[in-house]
C-alpha cells in the first residue's frame, strides 16, 4: 500500500463532510422521513453492509447497519430543530483505516454545547466504501445528556 492509498481514504472521509452539507434538496425528507443528504451520503460513502458502533447510555447509542443509521436520522429530525453542526478538524489515515477528529455543536435547552468526537473508519479492500464506523466521544456524559434531553430516554 502507498501514500496514494492513504490520500484516497482521506478524500473519501472529506467527501463525507461535503455530502452532509445542508442544501434545499438535501434537507428534503424521503418517504421514510430520512433527510435526503443522509441517504446520498450512505449511497456514496458506505458499503451496503456497513456496521456502526455508537457508544453511550442515551438514545443516540446503537450498534447496527444502515437500517439503524437511517432510523436514528428519521427520529432525530422529528425531535430536534436540526441545529447539529459538524466541523472536520483533522484526519489521520493508514492504508486500511482512517480516524477523523470532528467538532460537533448543538444545543441543550437553547444553550450551546460543543464536543469533540473521533470517528474511526475501516474501508473495503478497494478503499472506496466505509465498512465500519466506531465513534469515540470526548464527553460521553455530556453527549448522553444532550441526546436524552432532546430525544427523551433511551429505548
Amino acid at each position: 500500500m502507498t501514500e496514494h492509498r492513504r490520500e484516497m481514504l482521506v478524500k473519501l472521509v472529506e467527501k463525507m463532510f461535503e455530502l452532509r452539507e445542508r442544501t434545499a434538496e438535501g434537507d428534503r425528507l424521503t418517504a421514510d422521513g430520512v433527510p435526503q443528504r443522509v441517504v446520498n451520503l450512505a449511497q456514496e460513502i458506505f458499503s451496503p453492509d456497513v456496521r456502526f458502533n455508537v457508544p453511550g447510555k442515551g438514545p443516540q447509542a446503537f450498534s447496527g447497519g444502515l437500517e439503524g443509521y437511517f432510523g436514528y436520522h428519521a427520529e432525530r429530525v422529528t425531535k430536534t430543530t436540526d441545529k447539529l453542526d459538524m466541523k472536520l478538524l483533522d484526519i489521520l489515515a493508514s492504508d486500511e483505516s482512517a480516524a477523523a477528529l470532528i467538532l460537533y455543536r448543538d444545543e441543550i435547552a437553547g444553550e450551546p454545547f460543543e464536543w469533540l468526537r473521533i470517528n474511526a473508519f475501516t474501508f473495503n479492500d478497494a478503499g472506496d466504501k466505509i465498512v465500519e464506523v466506531h465513534t469515540f466521544e470526548h464527553d460521553q456524559y455530556g453527549v448522553d445528556a444532550l441526546f436524552s434531553q432532546n430525544y427523551g430516554s433511551a429505548s
